[in-house]
């Protein structure tokens, strides 16, 4: 029922925009703040960084972008920011962090983001939580607790973790270094 609401709502937009002549000229992005675990390794909510409560889609679609092109790469709500600034053809504020995906959606190769960030504080969240995605690997640090760290390619269910494995350190010390470039989680 909510999707046929949502689909609903989604309808009234595009013809709106179809009736005033704004259709051509709309980029429409649909995105989602999170997702939700429904019970995958025992939990319900959202208050955590496994694939099922970061993993959200991200569509864009209008404003002259090419139908059907997708980044099979992890990205972020901030690289909307500079995708979008990109397409209306401004400028970029100096120290803005995001990707614009635009050359990678035109086909054109582009730099597509090195890795994905996303941070945790909410409500049954003690310690505060970050994640790093990048290649196969994606690394959970929590500051007062040891982290996890996940080949998602051989366990893209993250039910190994790889955190303590000899085998995974030098994955283990580049996704720290990824995540203390991005920020100081203990500070």
């Amino acid at each position: 029922g909510m999707i046929t609401e949502l689909d609903e709502y989604v309808g009234w937009l595009l013809n709106a925009l179809d009736r005033t002549g704004q259709l051509d000229n709309t980029l429409l992005v649909y995105t989602s703040d999170h997702g939700e675990t429904l019970g995958a390794h025992g939990l319900w909510s959202k208050n955590n960084m496994y694939e099922d409560s970061v993993h959200v889609p991200m569509l864009m679609a209008g404003a002259a972008l090419p139908p059907g092109v997708a980044i099979d790469t992890p990205v972020g709500h901030v690289d909307m920011v500079a995708t979008m600034l990109e397409l209306a053809g401004a400028e970029r504020p100096p120290g803005l962090r995001g990707t614009s995906l635009l050359p990678a959606i035109n086909g054109n190769g582009g730099d597509v983001p090195e890795y994905a960030y996303s941070e945790c504080h909410c409500s049954g969240n003690l310690t505060g939580t970050f994640m790093i995605r990048k290649g196969d690997w994606k690394y959970i640090h929590f500051t007062w607790y040891d982290g996890l760290l996940f080949n998602l390619a051989d366990d893209p269910d993250e039910l190994v973790d790889r955190f303590d494995d000899p085998g995974a350190s030098g994955a283990l010390k580049e996704m720290q270094r990824v995540l203390y470039d991005e920020v100081d989680p203990e500070e």
